[in-house]
């Protein structure tokens, strides 16, 4: 079990609020329970699987990924 810490529930809300997702809807793109995402991101579920962390982490750097490779392509080549 992973414990997660403030720091990272933050950046889980924060980046539902920049899609302009619903928990609903960022579960189903994580790919978790949506009683599992909301509980993580009410700080109310103090740890979850390592296989539930992936998906969160993976969700979490997509994006992050996606931005670098048109940042990188408009600035770059």
């Amino acid at each position: 079990m992973i414990t997660l810490n403030d720091q990272f529930i933050r950046s889980l809300r924060r980046h539902r609020a920049d899609l302009i997702l619903t928990k609903n809807d960022a579960a189903k793109l994580i790919g978790i329970n949506r009683k599992t995402y909301v509980k993580i991101e009410n700080g109310s579920k103090e740890s979850i699987r390592a296989s539930t962390y992936q998906k969160l982490v993976n969700w979490l750097l997509n994006d992050l990924w996606q931005f670098l490779r048109v940042f990188f392509h408009i600035f770059w080549l």
